[in-house]
């Protein structure tokens, strides 16, 4: 059942990321590329040109609709695929036509100039980045609902991702839907086989059953480690996701109380930082993504903990070969479920100054279809939530892809709510949690205090967004 702010909580989320939805990633995993700016025509608002063809407009003319649209994070890669993709839509609907513009650089640049666009009252028609809970409560973008529940082929995205976007509404007794759900990244372990194998060890299903593994596969003469801690950029988002998928909780905030200091996140938090240097390596302490997946690429870790966008790379590693290199989904948490991170929510929006709204849902309805999603979800190496476009042969033929989407579909995983509505939650991750998670590995700080000053934080920031 959906929980909102008469109780002060927000319900289920999903995605994971992270998402997602499939920008730049939040940790840092992924970089952006500059784009040619110059090269892309940029124009605010939106236009109406009438071709005539007969003396009577109405009657034989035919109203063209321009429309524009705006991309956060753009790359290169990004600006060809939406310019092929727009060519295609404005040759089945030529009554429309797409001004398009890849805005480069990170999130807070778009924002920025989208900020700069609205004050001007030269907002694009559409714009497509993460899902800003300040976009809903300044009025920027336009409520989908209507539109969305329309749409014939709704049914083919589940109702636990549009439940998501409608959680980013979280001031509303009765949530809408400002963007259209897209695809995320996928958390899951690579795991060794073979090296599991040599110790009797199957795949680890529980998680004691990884900390069995993590122990017994250690072996440092060879320079071998169990485990992989992310101890640098980024450690804090790992360690959130792990601990909650041991633990079970599914939500940061139950009955209006951060759960990140609950017992069993604490229980996780000394076991696993407390493994640090003992079945993983000393280098750790400064491990980002490129630095682990660099250890375990070479054959000198056994478990990681990622997402599939580094699973090309880390089966190459081993040629491809499954005895040596798998993606599995996290073990089973306490509850016996399997808990993954929710993705961030990302998509496409309508401002609410756009005076083509019509006309810009004809756009995204097209975007939404399953060949449009499968497409842009594979050039962002996402996992689409659409299950139409979870069928196509790059995802059913690729072994890691498909354990993505079996694992984000069974009914014995859920999802753990990520607060991303929290206007300070990557800020309190970067700020306290990442060094202190580095004192707790090092002996300097114990995991209970560093969960209670972190629950601290995070219950001041949610009481604050609750309480407008």
């Amino acid at each position: 059942m959906r929980r909102r702010k008469l109780s002060k909580i927000l319900a289920l989320a999903a995605i994971g990321a992270a998402v997602m939805a499939g920008c730049a990633s939040p940790s840092g995993d992924t970089g952006e590329n500059s784009n040619k700016e110059a090269d892309v025509k940029e124009s605010g608002g939106s236009t109406k040109e009438t071709t005539a063809k007969g003396t009577d407009a109405n009657d034989a003319g035919t109203e063209e609709t321009t429309l524009t649209f705006w991309k956060a994070s753009a790359n290169e890669e990004r600006n060809a695929w939406w310019e092929e993709t727009i060519a295609k839509f404005e040759q089945e609907h030529p009554e429309i036509k797409v001004e398009y513009l890849g805005v480069a650089g990170d999130l807070s640049a778009f924002d920025q100039k989208l900020d700069m666009a609205v004050a001007a009252n030269e907002a694009p028609d559409i714009f497509s980045s993460y899902l800003d809970p300040s976009y809903i409560s300044r009025g920027i973008i336009e409520p989908l609902d209507q539109y969305y529940d329309s749409w014939a082929d709704k049914d083919q995205i589940p109702e636990k991702y549009v439940d998501l976007y409608r959680d980013m509404d979280y001031s509303s007794d009765n949530p809408k839907l400002y963007a259209t759900p897209a695809g995320g990244n996928v958390q899951c372990l690579y795991v060794r086989p073979d090296l599991l194998k040599e110790k009797g060890l199957e795949i680890p299903a529980t998680w004691d059953e990884f900390f069995e593994a993590e122990e017994k596969t250690t072996d440092k003469e060879k320079g071998i480690f169990g485990g992989i801690i992310r101890g640098g950029g980024g450690n804090a988002s790992a360690l959130e996701m792990l601990m909650y998928s041991y633990s079970g909780i599914t939500d940061f905030f139950i009955d209006g109380k951060c759960t990140i200091n609950d017992p069993k996140n604490v229980e996780f938090v000394e076991k696993y930082l407390g493994s640090y240097s003992t079945y993983t390596s000393e280098d750790d302490i400064n491990k980002a993504w490129p630095e682990m997946a660099a250890q375990f690429q070479s054959g000198k870790g056994v478990m990681m903990a990622h997402n599939l966008g580094s699973a090309q790379a880390n089966y190459e590693a081993f040629g491809n070969d499954e005895a040596k290199v798998k993606a599995v989904p996290y073990p089973k948490s306490a509850t016996g479920k399997i808990v993954i991170p929710s993705f961030q929510p990302a998509g496409n929006m309508i401002t609410a100054t756009s005076k083509n709204k019509e006309a810009a849902w004809t756009f995204l309805e097209w975007l939404l279809s399953a060949q449009e999603t499968s497409s842009y979800e594979k050039m962002m190496s996402n996992m689409p939530v659409n299950t139409e476009a979870q069928k196509d042969s790059w995802i059913q033929e690729t072994s890691y892809m498909k354990m993505g989407a079996d694992m984000n579909n069974d009914e014995n995983v859920v999802f753990c709510n990520f607060p991303y509505y929290l206007p300070n939650f990557t800020n309190i991750e970067s700020d306290y949690a990442m060094p202190n998670i580095q004192k707790v590995m090092l002996g300097q700080m114990t995991a209970q205090e560093l969960l209670d000053g972190w629950a601290e934080k995070l219950q001041e920031d949610y009481d604050s967004v609750m309480s407008k």
